[in-house]
This record gives C-alpha cells, structure tokens and sequence, in this order.
C-alpha cells in the first residue's frame, strides 16, 4: 500500500478526485469546501467579542473545516516525510545547463537552495 501511495498518481486521476471533493461535501453535509475562511474562524476563536466580523458561532459554521487543514498540514508531512522519495528529483540535462546559467547548481531538494532561502527574499 505504501508503495502505491509514494509513487506518482497520473494527473487525470488525482484532479478528478481532487474535483468531486466540492460536491461530495455539499451533498453529503452540506458543507462548503474552502480552506481561505479558515483565518476568519482561527481569528473568531482567538479574539472572540474585538470586531463584529469575528463576532459568529465559529464552532457551529467553521470547526469541521478547521480540522480538515489540520488534516492537510498532516497529510502533507507524512507525504513530504514518510513517503519521500530518496531518490534525487529527476531533471533534464539540458534544463540543467540552462539553470546553471542562472546561477542555480543545487539540484538536491524539492526546489533550489540558491532561489528559495532566507537571503532571497
């Protein structure tokens, strides 16, 4: 199971189970699908009676939703942990010739160190 799970599943496959998500949610809890109001609920938790935006029964209309990025958060640490690949990420020579010439020469994360660091920013 842990090998069908690491292994890369075809985009056809994984964006129509990510696209019948929204309306099994609806029909099953009539739950809306979204995880950007989430900062709205955290913040209604956090300071309760400050504004009367963040004035509403946050439990009630956001606690499922909370969890489900918990859920999220979760999942992507075991899948960016557990089930990793060791193997280094596959690139082209020819699209590594041409990022070196940018100045890129670590190949040996997700993404390249001399692009995504503090010092970047």
């Amino acid at each position: 199971m842990i090998a069908f799970l690491s292994n890369p599943w075809p985009w056809y496959v994984v964006g129509i189970l990510i696209g019948l998500i929204v309306p099994a949610l609806l029909l099953l809890g009539n739950k809306q699908f979204g995880v950007s109001n989430n900062l709205r609920h955290v913040c209604a938790a956090a300071l309760p009676s400050q504004s009367d935006y963040f004035r509403y029964d946050w439990k009630q209309t956001g606690a499922w939703n909370l969890v489900f990025v918990l859920g999220i958060c979760i999942g992507g640490w075991i899948g960016g942990h557990m089930l990793a690949s060791p193997e280094p990420i596959a690139i082209a020579s020819t699209t590594k010739s041409a990022l070196a010439a940018l100045g890129i020469h670590d190949f040996t994360g997700l993404v390249p160190a001399e692009v995504f660091n503090w010092s970047a920013l």
